[in-house]
């Protein structure tokens, strides 16, 4: 669901899918009564204010997040009743706010991964019951105090209830040494369920002086959980066996990856131009097919992901795929890559794409949307393990490091990278052998506006070097400021294909303008705002403005006379489809 508002999805069975259910600004929607079963993601839901999500089963979704309810920099939630069970994690939260009201949180490898940036959340009357993990707080060492934590359930809790009112007497502080230790060193996980974890946290508890601080308090837990609030379900299975080679399986996948990537052999690339030397008397010189795609389609069972897809990409020329999540825009990077069987014929200098396509492979650098290296070695001991894969030189590498502005941080571990730093690692690694050609999915997708547009400059410095990029985005300021041509996909099929300002006239409305705004005068700005007859929509101290063609200026000049200040602005210049009658 793709900007549209007041929907209601109500009483719908979603099994076997990428995304059981994905929003992407969505206003004033419900989803309810729903079942969302053995999707990669059940629920991931992005950039909308006041959803209602209540009464949903969501049970064994166990992608590579395997998230059951992901929620991205979302506003004013409202999540009550919902059954969360048998998933790689039951609740993700970044970026949002909302209630968490009576939500069975139970059998999850982890119950809920939260960042620092989600803040001033409500848990209430929530049961979390026999999961791995029961909290994950990403980045954050110590104790999280943005969020309130009141009167859930806990299978863990330890304490009593003297007074008979059903809650404890003393408070809920998970400080379970074992599991701090291995979020800190995440090789720890294979022992998750040996009985020598146990011992850990009971000598922690016998000897506070190794206790670790707690990473949040509820002052009055349950005793016992709430009813459950839809129908009762069996638990998936479990055991150490299985979560180990699980585990070892989501390591070794981005690892077997790379290895399909070895640097290309001293070999003369063959060239490909249009005729006999690709040129025609008089006419500029006509650069040489870098990618080269017809009539490509992939199919996932009865769905359809790509269909008689046809495009060629010029050497040293930036193109995007352009288009809501599911479009087809990562699969089509996957077929090129040789991860995904296709018909068609797809071809990298010439070269042909499959399963078998090791020679195009070698022409090929790659970036994925999630990144995942191991969090423990540092920065330059990563850089050198994939070097040595990848048979590049050392010399190679320090030469990266340094032109990618990663030396100050070759010590540190990869876990203590911040987004931007981990994206530029992820670049530094897919350049070690000097592909030509370099895709990337979703580059800028989980940075900040800042960091965006340092990598943004990064990534139009290796166009200026001359490599050819193919990138996915569904950010519109970004396919502007890079791409030379734009694809538009929707559904897995070209609708539209041309230069920015072409697919720019034709295809899209508006524009969106982001301000960041002091959060004590966040409500008085979006008032003025609103006063002027924009339409108003806050994410924290951010307001999102719909901003006709010309009136772009018009909020800031307004916010200026209000004497409001403004910390930073972004504006996307369209980010959605227009009918041809608008």
């Amino acid at each position: 669901m793709w900007f549209s508002h007041h929907l209601s999805i109500r009483e719908n069975e979603i099994a076997g899918g990428r995304y059981g259910l994905h929003f992407m600004y969505c206003h004033d929607s419900t989803v309810a009564g729903n079942r969302l079963t053995g999707n990669s993601v059940g629920a991931y839901l992005m950039y909308s204010q006041r959803l209602k999500l209540e009464g949903n089963r969501i049970e064994g979704n166990r992608g590579p997040s395997g998230y059951g309810i992901g929620l991205k920099d979302m506003e004013d939630s409202q999540v009550s009743a919902n059954l969360l069970a048998g998933n790689k994690a039951g609740f993700f939260l970044e970026g949002s706010r909302g209630n968490f009201v009576r939500n069975f949180v139970v059998y999850n490898d982890r119950g809920l991964v939260i960042f620092p940036s989600a803040s001033g959340n409500l848990f209430e009357a929530n049961a979390f019951s026999e999961n791995g993990e029961q909290v994950i707080i990403e980045g954050l060492p110590g104790i999280m105090t943005t969020n309130t934590w009141r009167g859930n359930f806990w299978s863990d809790y330890v304490g009593f209830d003297a007074g008979g009112d059903g809650k404890g007497d003393v408070p809920y502080r998970p400080v379970q040494l074992f599991e701090r230790l291995a979020t800190r060193h995440s090789a720890l996980r294979l022992f998750a369920e040996n009985p020598a974890t146990e011992a850990i946290d009971f000598a922690s508890r016998l000897f506070p002086v190794f206790e670790p601080q707690p990473k949040f308090i509820d002052l009055e837990p349950l005793m016992a959980p709430p009813p459950l609030p839809v129908s009762t379900f069996k638990p998936r299975s479990s055991g150490l066996l299985k979560w180990l080679f699980l585990s070892m399986g989501l390591l070794l996948w981005p690892l077997s990856i790379l290895l399909r990537l070895k640097p290309p052999a001293a070999a003369a690339i063959r060239p490909q131009g249009n005729g006999a030397n690709g040129n025609v008397s008089g006419a500029p010189p006509v650069e040489p097919v870098a990618i080269s795609v017809f009539r490509l389609a992939k199919r996932f069972g009865k769905v359809e992901a790509i269909g008689d897809l046809s495009f060629e990409v010029r050497q040293g020329e930036a193109v995007a795929l352009w288009g809501p999540n599911g479009a087809g825009k990562t699969t089509v990077l996957r077929c090129l890559l040789g991860l995904f069987p296709f018909e068609g014929k797809a071809h990298v200098q010439g070269l042909a794409c499959g399963c078998r396509g090791k020679a195009s492979r070698q022409r090929l650098g790659y970036v994925p949307q999630e990144i995942r290296f191991h969090p423990d070695p540092s920065v330059w001991e990563t850089i050198c393990f994939y070097a040595h894969l990848r048979k590049s030189s050392i010399d190679r590498a320090r030469m990266l490091l340094l032109e990618w502005n990663l030396r100050e941080v070759m010590h540190r571990p990869v876990r203590h990278l911040s987004g931007g730093m981990l994206q530029k690692l992820a670049v530094v690694i897919a350049l070690l052998s000097d592909p030509p050609v370099l895709l990337l999915d979703e580059p800028t997708s989980n940075l900040d506006a800042r960091a965006r547009q340092e990598f943004s400059a990064l990534l139009e410095r290796l166009k200026k070097a001359g490599k050819t990029l193919l990138f996915c985005s569904h950010r519109a300021s970004e396919v502007w400021r890079l791409a030379d041509r734009v694809i538009v996909l929707e559904g897995g099929r070209k609708i539209a294909e041309g230069s920015p300002e072409e697919v720019r006239r034709h295809l899209l409305k508006g524009a969106v303008l982001c301000l960041t705004v002091p959060v004590e005068r966040c409500a008085e700005a979006a008032q003025a705002l609103d006063s002027c007859g924009f339409g108003v929509r806050r994410n924290g101290t951010q307001i999102w403005i719909d901003v006709p063609a010309g009136r772009k200026l018009e909020p800031v000049e307004r916010l200026i006379e209000a004497g409001v200040p403004i910390l930073d602005f972004e504006l996307d210049s369209g980010r959605g489809y227009a009918s041809p009658e608008k």
